[in-house]
């Protein structure tokens, strides 16, 4: 098996406090450990990372993702010292970052901060007040929605306009209109929305995991919304990228490209392996402080990874749909099932969701 060509264009997700985060939220992949352990990166990690993405990347912007957990809780001095050492090392190449936060530490200093380094700032909140505090709870139990509202005002007030990420749960289902007009009321035009699925330890979707049909459905309705709006300025993301691959172009999104391997994390200690969707133990590439990038995507566990999707994508043979899905995103169609790959459990929604996407670029 060879390495994908557009391995260079590969941007790192960071995880500088492991899964550390300050919110206890329902639905989080992370619900069974203990986040209150914060285990930040270290120097070494970081200044190795920084080198060897620099000399491996061929972005320009070369680019990092700083993610979590909860990345503010490394606080601004881990930022400032990140920013040095890339000043140091990136010579004659652009850097360009991202961090993915709750958005409830996002205190003025910290907002000034991000518009003053250029950062690009993505934060997650899925809705109003009763629809958000479902399920994104701060660890004494109370809703977390003032204060991501309260982060989000500090944001906008240097001129940072965050793109957002939103799960779709059992909360969300028959808000569509509400949820689509807060984002839009509330100074967020782009918003990416995906659907809510965990597992119980008994192995049984959660309660508020949603279906493939309740996120069909919930997302025909966003794309009716969407549509009838007829604003420029909005984007949902994850349909703008399902309308380009229906007009036959290339999505850039990891779920509709099929190129998973672009987003490899790494953990606060440079353990490297797929994106955070994955298990870490079962595809291990190595660690970026003893390997480089080319040796990371030469190992065993990278291997293993790329068999895994290329399984995946055996049981989508004759779909109209594959070249713009790939049976993605990856945890979808491998999680719960003991590492064997298998159908995304989301097939029929977006199948649906491309078919009618389909018909109404007919009907114009």
């Amino acid at each position: 098996m060879e390495t994908p060509r557009d391995i260079r264009k590969m941007i790192p997700t960071v995880k500088v406090v492991s899964s550390g985060c300050n919110m206890k939220c329902l639905y989080c992949y992370y619900h069974q450990e203990d986040q209150g352990k914060i285990k930040v990166i270290s120097d070494e990690v970081l200044r190795k990372l920084v080198a060897e993405t620099l000399a491996f990347s061929d972005l320009d912007p070369v680019q990092f993702t700083w993610h979590g957990g909860e990345p503010m809780l490394a606080g601004i001095g881990l930022y400032e010292k990140i920013l040095l050492i890339e000043d140091e090392l990136k010579g004659n190449k652009k850097i360009e970052n991202h961090i993915q936060t709750n958005a409830t530490l996002i205190s003025k200093k910290w907002a000034k901060f991000f518009a003053q380094k250029d950062f690009k700032v993505g934060i997650s909140i899925d809705g109003p007040e009763h629809v958000h505090n479902r399920c994104r709870l701060l660890k004494n139990g109370q809703g977390s929605f003032e204060l991501v509202m309260l982060g989000l005002e500090n944001l906008h007030a240097v001129g940072i306009q965050p793109g957002a990420i939103a799960l779709v749960s059992k909360a969300s289902i028959g808000q569509e209109e509400e949820i689509f007009d807060f984002f839009v009321n509330a100074g967020i035009k782009r918003f990416l929305l995906k659907p809510c699925y965990e597992l119980s330890p008994g192995g049984e979707p959660t309660e508020f995991s949603v279906s493939s049909e309740e996120f069909s459905k919930f997302m025909i309705n966003i794309l009716e919304i969407w549509l009838e709006k007829d604003d420029p300025s909005i984007s949902v993301r994850n349909l703008e990228q399902m309308m380009v691959g229906v007009v036959g172009g290339k999505p850039s999104l990891c779920e509709f490209s099929g190129h998973c391997w672009l987003c490899p994390k790494v953990e606060f200690d440079g353990s490297v392996g797929p994106c955070d969707s994955l298990s870490l133990q079962n595809y291990r590439f190595g660690n970026i402080v003893d390997s480089t990038w080319e040796e990371l995507f030469q190992s065993e566990g990278f291997f293993q990874f790329l068999s895994g999707l290329k399984e995946s994508e055996s049981v989508c043979d004759g779909c109209e749909w594959l070249g713009s899905c790939y049976n993605r995103c990856s945890r979808y169609c491998s999680l719960g099932k003991n590492g064997n790959w298998s159908r995304n459990i989301f097939c029929n929604a977006k199948k649906e969701i491309f078919q009618k996407i389909k018909d109404a670029a007919t009907d114009v």
